[in-house]
C-alpha cells in the first residue's frame, strides 16, 4: 500500500507499454518501407503509381535500382530516375500529377557517357535548364553530366573520367552544392576514400576544382 512503490510500478509499466508500442510502429513502418520511401519528391500519390507498376514493394527492391532521384519537369510530371545494378544505363519512369505513370524508359550506356554501373544522382538546374549527374564505378568510372529534355529524355553533355583528374575509386555519393551564382558537385568515394569537388558550368561542362583523401585528421572515407 506504499504509495511511492505503487507510483513507481506504474511508471515501469508505462515505460514499458510505451516501449513494446514504439517496437512495434517501428517494426511495422520497416516491413511496409521500399526504396521510394527516400526520394523527395515522391508523394503517396505517385508512390502508389510506382508499387502498382512494380505490383509490390518487394518487386521495388528486386528492380535492383542502384540510387533514385526524382526531378519535376515543366509539365508539372515526374520522373524519377535510377542507375540499375544488375546492367549499365539509367532507368526514368515519369509520373504525372495525379501519380499515373506515363512512361518508362532506359537510357543506355554509350561513348559519350559513363552509365556502366550508376551508384549515385544528383539534380540541378543550370541557366534554366535542368540536369541530371550521374557517378558511375567499375570499369566504367567517371561523372556524366545529362540534360533533361522534353518527357525527361537525358542526354549526354559531359563526362569527367579518371584521366580527366578525377581519381576516384567506387563512388558512392553525389550531392549538389550552390555557392552564390556558382555550382558544384560533391563526390564521395568509398574506395579511394575521397571527396572529390567537381564545378558545374555552362551546358553542363565538369571540371575538377579539388581533390581530398581522408586521413587521421578527416573522418568521412
Amino acid at each position: 500500500n506504499d504509495p511511492v512503490l505503487y507510483f513507481i510500478q506504474r511508471l515501469r509499466d508505462e515505460a514499458h507499454r510505451f516501449a513494446i508500442g514504439t517496437h512495434r510502429a517501428k517494426r511495422a513502418k520497416a516491413v511496409g518501407a521500399t526504396p521510394l520511401d527516400e526520394i523527395a519528391g515522391v508523394g503517396a500519390t505517385r508512390k502508389r503509381a510506382l508499387l502498382a507498376h512494380f505490383g509490390s514493394a518487394k518487386a521495388v527492391s528486386r528492380a535492383n535500382l542502384a540510387d533514385l532521384e526524382a526531378v519535376t519537369l515543366p509539365d508539372g510530371s515526374v520522373t524519377v530516375y535510377g542507375g540499375l545494378a544488375t546492367r549499365a544505363g539509367l532507368a526514368a519512369m515519369r509520373l504525372s500529377e495525379s501519380g499515373a505513370l506515363l512512361s518508362s524508359t532506359v537510357t543506355p550506356d554509350g561513348p559519350a557517357a559513363r552509365l556502366g554501373a550508376v551508384t549515385a544522382l544528383a539534380a540541378a538546374e543550370i541557366g534554366g535548364r535542368g540536369f541530371l549527374f550521374a557517378a558511375s564505378g567499375g570499369a566504367e568510372t567517371g561523372l556524366t553530366a545529362l540534360q533533361i529534355g522534353v518527357g525527361g529524355a537525358l542526354t549526354p553533355r559531359s563526362v569527367l573520367a579518371p584521366e580527366d583528374g578525377l581519381w576516384v575509386s567506387a563512388p558512392t555519393a553525389l550531392a549538389r552544392l550552390a555557392l552564390g551564382q556558382a555550382e558544384y558537385l560533391v563526390l564521395g568515394a568509398a574506395g579511394s576514400g575521397s571527396l572529390s569537388v567537381v564545378r558545374v558550368g555552362a551546358g553542363g561542362a565538369l571540371s575538377v576544382t579539388d581533390h581530398l583523401i581522408d586521413d587521421l585528421d578527416s573522418r568521412f572515407g
